[in-house]
């Protein structure tokens, strides 16, 4: 079930990027990226931790690390996440 949500979320992390290169947002892209160092700080280390989750010894410690970060994230900027879902999400057609 893990290694299908993780093709899944890859599949999809994939056909977003191809999406913004293809409508020509590429750069626009990269500086939002420039501009959101700590989002990119902090999704590295999401990223590290879903490689450690693998791992069997840590996969337990890991999910719950895993879950306790979105937790904490939408804690702390849950007012700014939501309308920006629902500002991309319009965009998209949905």
């Amino acid at each position: 079930m893990s290694d299908s949500l993780d093709t899944l979320s890859g599949l999809a992390v994939g056909v977003f990027l191809l999406v913004v290169v293809v409508r020509g947002n590429a750069s626009q892209l990269v500086a939002l990226a420039e501009r959101d160092k700590a989002f990119l700080k902090w999704a590295i280390a999401v990223g590290i931790l879903f490689y450690l989750r693998n791992i069997k010894l840590l996969s337990g410690p890991a999910s719950e690390l895993i879950a306790a970060a979105f937790i904490g994230l939408f804690l702390i900027a849950g007012d700014k996440i939501i309308p920006q879902v629902k500002s991309f999400w319009a965009s998209i057609g949905g």
